[in-house]
């Protein structure tokens, strides 16, 4: 294991945090527009 400091931690933490955030709101965005497309 990659030994790193609280800084760089933090960072990844939050980067990664934002990645997965942005990919689910997309996903969540693509469902909702799916079915208000099956609903009309």
């Amino acid at each position: 294991m990659i030994k790193m400091d609280a800084g760089a931690l933090a960072f990844l933490v939050l980067a990664w945090g934002s990645i997965f955030a942005m990919m689910y709101w997309s996903i969540t965005k693509l469902l909702q527009a799916e079915k208000q497309a099956k609903a009309s």
